[in-house]
C-alpha cells in the first residue's frame, strides 16, 4: 500500500476538481474560489492560488507546466501557472451550453466528462475537436486516466466507474465512501474529493486488475 493518509480533511465547503502534480494533491473549491495544493501524507497546505469562478474539474496539463480549471456558468477552461496562479489563457467549453464536469489531460488529448448530456469526450489539443465520444448512462462528476482505462466519478451513486475507451463499456464499478466529485490518479491510488465529508480520500487498486471486468467492491484504504 502507498504510504500516507487515506482520508485528508481539507479546508473548503464545495470541493470540485482534483489533480496530481509534483507529488501533491491539488484541489479546487468553489467556496474558497481557489486551487490548493496539499501534501498527501499529512494534508499540509503547500500553496493556494486564487481562482475566481471555480467550477467542477481540474487537471494538470502540458507535462505539469499548466493547470486547467473549469470556471463559471458557461464552463469555460482557464489555463494557469502552478504555484503562481498566473492566467495564461481561457478557452470556451467545446460543447457550448453542455454541463462540463470533468477534465483530465494526456499526451494524446484532453478527456472531458459531461453530465448533461452524459458523455465523455477525448479532444485534441489546440483546436479541441473531438477524437472520440462515448455516451454513458451515468452521472459524470470528474474523470481521470489510469493505465489504459478512463475512470469517472458518479456523485449521487457513490461510485467510480472504470471505462474501457475502446469498447465504450464500463468494465468495473468501485463503490466508495461519501459522494465523489474531483478525481485523480497518483500512479498507485485513486484519490477523490468526498464532497459530503470535506475530505480527500484514497482508494487502493491493482492496476493490472482494474479492467478485469469484475464489479466486486474495492475497499477504500
Amino acid at each position: 500500500m502507498t504510504s500516507g493518509a487515506s482520508a485528508l480533511p481539507v479546508e473548503g465547503d464545495q470541493l470540485c476538481g482534483l489533480a496530481w502534480l509534483d507529488g501533491l494533491l491539488w484541489y479546487s473549491d468553489a467556496g474558497l474560489e481557489a486551487i490548493t495544493a496539499v501534501d498527501p501524507v499529512n494534508g499540509a497546505v503547500v500553496t493556494r492560488l486564487p481562482c475566481p469562478g471555480v467550477r467542477t474539474g481540474l487537471t494538470a496539463a502540458d507535462g505539469g507546466t499548466r493547470l486547467v480549471q473549469v470556471v463559471d456558468g458557461d464552463k469555460r477552461l482557464r489555463v494557469l501557472e502552478p504555484y503562481t496562479g498566473r492566467v495564461f489563457e481561457e478557452y470556451p467549453n467545446p460543447r457550448p451550453g453542455a454541463e462540463l464536469c470533468g477534465v483530465h489531460d494526456t499526451p494524446g488529448g484532453m478527456w472531458m466528462g459531461y453530465q448533461d448530456p452524459p458523455v465523455i469526450d477525448l479532444r485534441r489539443h489546440g483546436d479541441h475537436e473531438a477524437i472520440l465520444s462515448i455516451e454513458v448512462n451515468e452521472d459524470v462528476a470528474d474523470v481521470t486516466v489510469a493505465g489504459g482505462s478512463v475512470i469517472f466519478a458518479n456523485h449521487p451513486e457513490a461510485r467510480l466507474n472504470v471505462l474501457d475507451p475502446e469498447s465504450g463499456r464500463i468494465v468495473r464499478v468501485i463503490p466508495v465512501a461519501g459522494n465523489p466529485t474531483g478525481l485523480t490518479w497518483d500512479g498507485r491510488r485513486l484519490w477523490y474529493c468526498d464532497y459530503s465529508a470535506g475530505q480527500l480520500r484514497a482508494v487502493e487498486v491493482d492496476l493490472d486488475e482494474l479492467t478485469a471486468g469484475s464489479e466486486d467492491p474495492v475497499d477504500p484504504c
